[in-house]
């Protein structure tokens, strides 16, 4: 009976040390009202904020996104979606459309913080377009405790077995 309870304890000692890690994604999505026309040299900021959407950043980091954009070319009926993978931290694109009827281009700088926001800057270096919509989806980890690794429990575990047949032989001599 004692060898199975100590099998257990060992058993749930390892087990318990072991953390469990999971992931989120999150949307944040901007319906342009009106529409933001663009024309060479123009220059528009907006925030990307996840936080409404249910993200805690006391709890969780965004560890990465995916940002889209909804782009027309003035005349074009065509919608052009043009997406990137950021990273946290600032992240540079030039974006360019060319349909054969219109072509424009821009350049976009998106600082990607972990807090659940991400503050885009884009500038029109080339033709005349409409921004329709823009969306971030944004993956996150939930923190938590280090897990040890299994050198660090095997040193543990030699170390409660040396304890065990010290004690052992101490309550040995005394019988």
């Amino acid at each position: 009976m004692k060898k199975l309870l100590m099998l257990l304890s060992a058993a749930a000692l390892v087990f318990g040390m072991v953390g469990m890690a999971s992931a989120a994604s999150y949307t944040a999505f901007d319906d342009i009202p009106g529409m933001i026309y663009m024309w060479e040299d123009r220059e528009i900021s907006w925030t990307f904020d996840i936080n409404p959407a249910g993200f805690d950043p006391l709890k969780e980091t965004v560890t990465s996104a995916t940002i889209s954009l909804g782009l027309r070319a003035l005349g074009v009926d065509t919608l052009f979606p043009e997406y990137a993978s950021l990273d946290v931290g600032l992240n540079i694109f030039s974006w360019e459309v060319d349909t054969g009827i219109a072509a424009f281009a821009l350049t976009s700088f998106i600082n990607l913080n972990t807090d659940g926001t991400a503050v885009a800057t884009f500038k029109a270096t080339d033709g005349n377009f409409r921004f329709y919509w823009a969306k971030l989806e944004a993956d996150t980890e939930t923190a938590t405790a280090p897990v040890p690794e299994p050198a660090t429990i095997l040193l543990m575990g030699t170390g409660l077995l040396g304890l065990v047949a010290y004690s052992r032989k101490l309550y040995s001599k005394k019988s």
